[in-house]
């Protein structure tokens, strides 16, 4: 039978007994729990809302304790758990799981944003109160807000690690209230276009890119999906396009290859207008006629079949919006028109038409409903407001004069 533990002595004026095996400390929200596993005891130290809360991890750590599962001490450092996180992604990267780029941008976001302030810390050093102040710091150095969001994310995701790696019990992260954490605001609004605008733009397009505007106009896809379309990806009898890979951006003294979607959400089928279609197989006749229209070629290439790269389709809609006019010329204040906008305005045009949120978001490949709904909602009011205003002048019979 395990004697009854004994207050810790450092400090014992301090803390008070909440319950056997659990102390607080008063005045504050620290707690000491004292744990049996592995023939051995241990103290563990940790902050809690309310006894009630503070009861509740005590009994989950003396369950773990007894199974083994609580974290041993450990020298790790957050960067030590940085490169064993890092080495999992490259490892996911070569099985062809995950893009190189995101790999690239993680080893970016973790040597610039988070290795000067955190890598030296202890991982189960590390508290709340370390986090909550280090947005502030990389704000002051210029950072934009999602930079600092990325960051943050990319922090959570190595403290995870680390506890999976049964280095910490839970993650300092869900100390942070929502009011801390740090939240993504773009500079600018989406613009949404208008039919004259959509109609400029296509007429001003270089060739090589007429048809790319085009499809993202009509279907919304994201400008990595399109690219990294082929031909076997477009049927044209069901008026069909298959999105099920994306082109990744091309980083230097690599050749581009398509990888796969960051979603099983993105994966999908999306309905295309016969104006599109007709489109496409204008399209497919010019790439026939330069040897590029095998089922594996892109759809969307260089004269010499390779694929369109990002920055070089970003920099020919540049100037397709100053020949439109829909850019601000130099000196002149304004929003330049943007690739993100053609999706925008798609999503826009959805919703007008009628179509449901669910519907909607499987158009658009969001991973779930709930995000449609939040970058959308008000596109949705206002549909809901337009078609209820409708029914009420419909039912209130003033269309009978004109039929009179």
């Amino acid at each position: 039978m395990q004697a009854q533990a004994s207050p810790p002595r450092r400090d014992s004026r301090q803390w008070e007994k909440a319950s056997p095996g659990l102390w607080s400390q008063a005045g504050s929200d620290n707690y000491r729990s004292v744990v049996y596993g592995n023939g051995r005891e241990r103290k563990v130290y940790f902050r809690a809302r309310n006894r009630t809360e503070a009861k509740q991890k005590h009994e989950a750590r003396r369950v773990s304790a007894r199974r083994g599962e609580e974290p041993d001490k450990s020298t790790a450092s957050v960067a030590d758990v940085a490169v064993d996180f890092l080495a999992m992604i490259d490892g996911l990267v070569r099985a062809g799981e995950m893009s190189p780029r995101t790999h690239a941008n993680y080893s970016q976001r973790w040597r610039t944003h988070l290795e000067p302030t955190f890598g030296r810390l202890r991982v189960q050093s590390l508290r709340a109160e370390h986090v909550s102040r280090w947005p502030a710091e990389i704000r002051g150095r210029g950072s934009s807000s999602w930079t600092v969001r990325c960051a943050y994310t990319l922090l959570g995701s190595i403290l995870e690690h680390a506890q999976t790696r049964n280095l910490i019990v839970e993650t300092p992260l869900r100390r942070i209230s929502k009011t801390e954490r740090p939240q993504a605001r773009n500079k600018t609004d989406a613009r949404r276009l208008t039919d004259e605008e959509c109609a400029a733009l296509i007429k001003h397009a270089l060739p090589s890119s007429r048809a790319l505007v085009a499809l993202i106009v009509f279907t919304g896809l994201r400008q990595g999906e399109a690219l990294g379309l082929t031909w076997q990806d477009v049927d044209f009898e069901q008026s069909v396009i298959s999105v099920r890979f994306q082109l990744e951006r091309k980083a230097k003294d690599t050749i581009a290859r398509r990888t796969r979607l960051k979603t099983a959400a993105a994966r999908r089928d999306v309905e295309a207008l016969p104006e599109l279609i007709a489109l496409l197989k204008k399209h497919k006749a010019e790439a026939f006629a330069r040897g590029h229209s095998r089922p594996e070629d892109f759809v969307f290439t260089t004269a010499n079949g390779l694929p369109l790269m990002h920055r070089n389709v970003s920099r020919d809609f540049a100037t397709a919006g100053d020949r439109a006019g829909l850019n601000p010329k130099e000196g002149e204040e304004g929003q330049r028109v943007s690739l993100h906008d053609l999706r925008h305005t798609a999503a826009c045009r959805l919703i007008a038409a009628g179509l449901d949120v669910v519907q909607v978001q499987a158009q658009l490949g969001h991973a779930n409903p709930a995000i449609t709904l939040r970058l959308y909602g008000g596109e949705f009011q206002v549909a809901q407001r337009r078609d209820a205003l409708r029914d009420k002048i419909a039912g209130s019979g003033l269309g009978a004069v004109l039929r009179s």
